[in-house]
């Protein structure tokens, strides 16, 4: 078995990648990521510089990526990445030739000075052609924490301010994607708990080697938390809203699972948005087209700017996807004096709805909770899908019934005394986060037993 990493989504067969996702995660499709990089949204000029883990089961000549990343863009090429063979050591235990690079004369391989991450020619690299993916992970080197939606700018300044240096790290994610989801891909005929111990020990080797000072996966989901709290990384826990499908028959079955309180007031809001003259049209797969998604853009950018923050994805990126994963789209769009006002884009899994990204060019009543809550809620129930995630925090969605949840993700830090640090905080925030999944639950908007079902 070896080991190793990519710098090209597209150095592996969108089919191979694929067999690795479960259908219910549409962000981890070969399509949705190779779009990021191929897009720019995910570079090194954004600061995300691919470093994908492989695992295959065949012997390779070729080193997966001649070169270590670059921490200083003007560095020269100075020292390679080669494959290595895990095997011997039953992918158990990190050894130094996993991730292994080769030392240059006169300095460290970790020297930001003497580090690149310009690629080299793409014959050079490693292909699912002849040989089986057993295991991969989307991984990244990052110069900042933008994007991640899990905060570590406190870490990152008390590094600053004990001289250190945070930046770069290593993250194993979906960039600007807060769903939870595996983030060990195992191929389903290949042993799960070796190959994934073999993707493990291959970040933290890279990790050590490298020089970063920490290494993090975010939105883990239960069983790779578990996987990644065995081989000693530090985990953390979080909290969402997502909304759960009773079985409900109609969206009127769901409200009269509400108290009356609750069910009243999400009638109100939807009835406000009807007396404004707002229509919607839910628009997917060959539906699609580019003036779609030319208006959708102009909603995410109003958005955006309004807030004064950066924009992550191009009008080119949701294109793409809009080409490539159709099928996995779904682009609400409201509609006022035959213009549309408003937008919301979705993605489908087998079993669950993911609102990402919302925008609008003008001001109506409660449109935002209809846009962004009620139209998938009413989706989920007709399609028959079981859980409707309404992207990260919000605790106004409790009170439209989506109910908190925990969210996960693990840490490795070099650093002793910061690790010691931060695991203390850890031990403490989860404390916390579990009262207040408790304090939210206590205040539900279903009915509770007994309850009248009222009006």
């Amino acid at each position: 078995m070896q080991t190793g990493y990519i710098k090209k989504l597209t150095d592996v067969p969108a089919d191979v990648w694929n067999a690795m996702v479960p259908d219910d995660a549409p962000f981890l499709r070969h399509e949705f990521l190779s779009a990021l990089e191929e897009t720019g949204c995910v570079s090194e000029q954004s600061g995300w510089i691919p470093h994908h883990i492989v695992v295959v089961d065949d012997e390779i000549d070729e080193v997966s990526d001649q070169n270590e990343p670059r921490t200083d863009p003007s560095s020269e090429p100075t020292s390679e990445r080669e494959l290595s063979d895990v095997a011997d050591s039953g992918a158990r235990e990190t050894t130094a030739a996993v991730g292994a690079t080769k030392p240059t004369t006169g300095g460290s391989s970790a020297d930001p000075s003497r580090r690149s991450d310009t690629p080299t020619d793409s014959s050079s690299r490693p292909t699912a052609d002849g040989m089986t993916l057993l295991g991969a992970m989307p991984f990244y080197l990052k110069f900042h924490s933008y994007g991640e939606y899990i905060f570590d700018w406190a870490w990152a300044d008390a590094y600053d301010r004990a001289g250190l240096n945070y930046y770069p790290k290593l993250l194993c994610s979906v960039p600007f994607t807060p769903v939870t989801g595996p983030r060990l891909l195992v191929n389903p005929t290949a042993d799960q708990d070796t190959v994934k111990a073999a993707i493990v020990q291959t970040a933290l080797s890279m990790a050590t080697e490298m020089e970063v000072s920490s290494a993090h996966f975010l939105f883990t989901d239960e069983a790779d938390t578990a996987h990644l709290a065995q081989a000693g990384l530090m985990t953390r826990t979080g909290s969402q809203f997502h909304w759960g499908n009773d079985n409900y028959a109609s969206f009127d079955d769901y409200l009269a699972a509400l108290s009356s309180k609750r069910r009243k007031n999400v009638r109100r809001e939807r009835r406000r948005v009807v007396e404004q003259g707002i229509e919607f049209d839910n628009v997917t797969g060959s539906e699609l087209t580019e003036e779609h998604w030319d208006t959708f853009y102009r909603f995410y950018r109003a958005t955006i700017d309004v807030r004064g923050a950066s924009a992550y994805l191009s009008k080119s990126f949701f294109k793409k996807i809009g080409e490539t994963m159709s099928d996995r789209i779904l682009l609400t769009l409201a509609r006022h004096d035959g213009k549309h006002v408003a937008g919301a884009l979705n993605l489908i899994g087998d079993r669950t709805l993911y609102g990402r990204y919302w925008g609008s060019t003008g001001y109506f009543d409660d449109l935002h909770f209809e846009t962004c809550y009620y139209q998938g809620i009413d989706y989920c129930i007709a399609n028959g899908l079981q859980r409707f995630e309404a992207g990260a925090q919000g605790e106004h969605k409790l009170n439209r019934g989506l109910l908190p949840v925990k969210t996960w993700s693990a840490h490795w830090i070099s650093h002793p005394q910061f690790a010691d640090a931060i695991g203390d905080f850890l031990d403490k925030e989860k404390q916390g986060v579990s009262r207040y999944v408790d304090v939210m639950h206590a205040h539900t908007p279903f009915r509770k037993a007994g309850d009248e079902t009222g009006e």
